[in-house]
Order: C-alpha cells, then structure tokens, then sequence
C-alpha cells in the first residue's frame, strides 16, 4: 500500500464538505492532511501501481524551454498520485537538485557512479515521498 496526496479541495468536493471545514478538520488534527507550503494534502492509502513502470525523458536543446520545471512538476504530481518516482538531474546546471536544497555538487563530476553516495537532500528540504 502507498500513500497519495490529495490536494484538500479536491478531497472535500469528492466528500460534499465545504473547503473551510476540511482545512479546520486538518489544523485540528481530526483529518489526515498535511501542509506543504501554503497548501493542504490529505493524505490517502492506496493500492501499489502494477506492471512495469514509465520512463519519462525530457530533452531538447533549447535553453529556458522549462524542462527542469515540467520534470519537477510531473514527479510531484505522480509521486502525490502515490507513484514511485525517481528524478534524475543530469543538467551541469543542478537546478533540479538545488530545488531540493542540495547546493554543494561537484561542477567537476557532477554525477556519481552506481554504489558511490553523492550528498544527501538536508534533514528538512521539503516534502518526501516512499
């Protein structure tokens, strides 16, 4: 079983409860939601995906053609769908790792090989999904 992020207004149009009264349920605790940035989530057991799964490759050789903002943004939307999601940043640049809060990356070798630990995400760098 996995967990799925539900964004709160959703979760309370498909319930009938009005927005308001679900995020007081969620300040209360009464409701199983959290709060990543300014929004609410409610959390949701679901069933694990199967079959094999998708690779998504974004590429193009233009610059500022937002591939870096489509691959965060479609990882958080799958792995808040309950989604295993594995980014990888292979831009020099780093940007996708430094929107994780990871600034210190060797612009030498920017990548590590398998079994070799690169620097890890710090304690509070936001929401993480297993």
């Amino acid at each position: 079983m996995r967990e799925k992020l539900t964004p709160l207004s959703v979760w309370a149009r498909q319930q009938g409860v009005s927005e308001s009264l679900a995020r007081m349920r969620a300040r209360e605790g009464v409701l199983n939601a959290v709060r990543l940035g300014r929004y609410w989530y409610v959390r949701e057991v679901v069933e694990e995906p199967k079959g094999p799964g998708q690779v998504f490759t974004l590429f193009t050789h233009a610059g500022g053609a937002g591939k870096t903002s489509l691959a965060r943004d479609l990882g958080f939307e799958l792995a808040s769908r309950g989604r295993k999601v594995l980014l990888v940043d292979a831009d020099p640049q780093a940007n996708l790792t430094a929107w994780w809060g990871v600034y210190e990356v060797d612009e030498g070798n920017p990548s590590y090989p398998p079994g070799k630990r690169g620097p890890t995400l710090p304690p509070d760098s936001g929401p993480t999904w297993t």
